[in-house]
């Protein structure tokens, strides 16, 4: 619940749901891979590198 406050007062919640429309999964799930999560289907890999593009994030941490 803790992390779902966090993104609720997120300054770049409106790029998490434009990028969460385009790509057909949750704004939620767009934040939680901001912030670390690991990618659970291919397609999330993609939302990764528009994060990269638009410069919320710096790299992906490889496993």
């Amino acid at each position: 619940m803790k992390s779902y406050y966090h993104y609720f007062f997120s300054k770049h919640k409106a790029i998490y749901l434009q990028l969460a429309r385009q790509h057909g999964i949750s704004p939620y799930r767009v934040y939680q891979l901001a912030h670390g999560s690991r990618v659970k289907k291919i397609f999330e890999k993609d939302v990764l590198q528009e994060l990269i593009r638009l410069g919320i994030i710096a790299d992906i941490k490889r496993w």
